[in-house]
Order: structure tokens, then sequence, then C-alpha cells
């Protein structure tokens, strides 16, 4: 999921910032150049200090107080593909930007207008003692413009939440209140997106073709590193729809062979490894039998679990490329184990 937090600044912005990272939604880290340095505070400057050059190569950009402002397409791209719940900060006047945003990810984006009224916009930026009179009246002039903005485009937002005091609540426990609503709703929401995507059917030609095995209860984790794969046209088979017992054992026999079979005519095996995958008895047996059949192995480590047992160490002599979340290519690490024979095409 995507949070597009639209007109956090100043103090507003760093509660943002600090209530989604205790969620455990991260920052989609933005490029800086500076066109104007007396209007910009360069120690509240997030992200990195770019040239001209490197900012045109910004998939998003805008401008505000003094700077140009990008984001890099993949960072966003991964979100957007499922991969992380992430958020960025944007006061952009360019609609361009949403609606690429809307366009591209349609309901993994979530559009809010943090809703500041012009009066306590000028009180708590009139407050600040780390600001000269020009800096000041420039942040004021920008949340009108943001606010004209939002009302002008209403339409592009999902929510506006307000900055605001309430009988029981300050301004900052109320805004943090409103988040923790839009994060659960948004969260729900992807989840049921997650399990509305259907992987497509496994292949089923009698070409060659990569066999995956798995726990059922790593599915979560791998779905986009499937789609990923099927993205880069590799024929893959999976267990989908099989039905199994609580110890993963298929509860029709008739599996037993279907399974054998179709490690039995794969090119490669390709299996993810994890504290899960290794107590599952059937992952051991789809994996005994491409041993068997002498099919070329593929593992693929999805967590750091180190384990005493000499079988669960016998997974160490295969290439075994290790998953990590912070890894926005790892699709394409596991692409390069496999060979060229099991795509579409067979040019990698």
């Amino acid at each position: 999921m995507i949070f597009v937090l639209f007109g956090a600044t100043g103090e507003v912005g760093d509660i943002t910032r600090k209530y989604f990272k205790s969620h455990g939604i991260s920052s989609i880290s933005k490029k800086n150049y500076i066109i104007d340095p007396t209007l910009v505070q360069m120690e509240r400057v997030n992200g990195d200090i770019v040239s001209r050059e490197e900012i045109e190569k910004c998939a998003f950009r805008y401008e505000i107080s003094g700077r140009t402002v990008g984001f890099e397409f993949a960072d966003i791209d991964r979100a957007g593909q499922g991969y992380e719940n992430v958020y960025m900060t944007l006061s952009a006047f360019e609609r361009s930007i949403l609606i690429d945003l809307r366009n591209a990810y349609g309901e993994k984006v979530r559009i809010i207008y943090i809703n500041i009224d012009p009066q306590t916009l000028k009180e708590i930026t009139n407050a600040r003692t780390d600001l000269d009179a020009t800096q000041k009246q420039d942040r004021i002039e920008n949340g009108k413009k943001l606010r004209y903005f939002f009302l002008k485009n209403r339409a592009l937002f999902d929510i506006d939440v307000y900055y605001e005091e309430t009988e029981e609540l300050s301004r900052q426990e109320y805004l943090q209140a409103q988040y923790e609503s839009i994060i659960i709703e948004a969260l729900e929401r992807q989840s049921k997106l997650d399990s509305d995507q259907e992987l497509k059917l496994p292949y089923l030609g009698q070409g060659k073709y990569v066999f995956v095995s798995y726990s059922h209860d790593d599915l979560r984790l791998i779905r986009p590193l499937l789609l990923g794969l099927l993205n880069k046209k590799c024929k893959i088979w999976y267990d989908k729809g099989l039905e199994t017992n609580a110890d993963e054992e298929p509860v029709n026999l008739l599996w037993e062979d279907k399974l054998r079979e179709r490690i039995s005519n794969c090119s490669q095996f390709l299996i993810f490894r994890s504290k899960n995958s290794v107590k599952k008895p059937w992952v051991w047996q789809e994996f005994n039998w491409a041993l068997e059949a002498g099919i070329p192995v593929t593992v693929v480590r999805l967590d750091d679990k180190q384990f005493g047992r000499e079988k669960f160490d016998f997974f160490d002599r295969y290439q075994n490329p290790t998953y990590h979340q912070d890894n926005i290519s790892f699709v394409e690490d596991i692409d390069r184990y496999l060979i060229n024979d099991v795509r579409v095409s067979s040019d990698k």
C-alpha cells in the first residue's frame, strides 16, 4: 500500500513521519535539487542533495520552497507491486503526479490531504524560532496554495484529515487517531486485494519449466516473487489449489503422482527454504524427488534461520540467493539463477 500524505509540512510533517514509521510503514526516500538556498532550511531537508541532471532522472518531481524534490520510480513501484507498505509526503501543485500514481497502482494508493486551517497554520509557523521572517511567510503562503489546490482538485483525494483540537484530544492526538483509522482500513483493503490477486494458472505445457516448492505458510511472502517471475515470462508450476491436511500432505493421493510427474518433467527445481518449509514433510519429499531425477536445484533462502541438523544444512550445497525485504531487485536475483529455456522467450 502507498500512503500519499499531501500537505505535511513543518511540525505536522514530523508528527506524520514518526507515526507512520512507528507502525512499520517506511518512507520513500526523496532526492533534492537546491534551486534557491535562501528559501531552504537545509537541516530539515529529507533525503539526498543531488544535481540537476540526477533530479531530472526521477520519475516523480515537484518544486517547493526553493528546491525540486524527486522520487525514484523503483521505490514507488516496489510498494505498488505489493512488496511493502510505504508512505510519501508530498507538497506538489501538479495534478499529473497524483493522477499518475492513481492510474499506475489503483486501489493500492491512498491519497490523504492534511487539512490545516489558515489561522492554525499561521499560528504554528510564527511560533517557530528556527525560521526567519521570509521563511515563515514562504511557508504560510505555500500552505494557502496547498489548501487551494486541494479544494480545486478534491476528487483526486481519498480522504482528508484535520490538524485541530477536540474537546478530548490535542491536535497531535486527534491527527494520530485519524491516521490509525486510515491505516487499519487501508491494510484490510490491501489484504483483500492480495487474496483476490490470483496468480496465473501454473504452466501446463510440455516445454521446459520451473517447479516451485514452498510452504503454504510462506505464500503471502513469495506471492509477489512468483508474480515477478511470471512477469519476466518464466514458465513455472506450483501447487495452486492443492488441498492439504495439517501436515501439508495432499488429501487426494492422486496428487502424489501429479506432483512427482511435474517434478520429473521440469527443467529446474526452485525451492523456497525457510523456518516453515524445513518443517514440512511434503516439501522434503518434493526435494528428494528432484534429487532422484537429477533436476538442477536452486534454493532461495527466505530467512537466515540456521539449522544444526545435517539434512537441513544439505540445502547449502546448492545455489542460494537470500531474500531481504529491502532488496527491490530480488526477483532479478532469482531470475539470474534460472536457465534461459524456462522462459517463453529464451532471451534473458
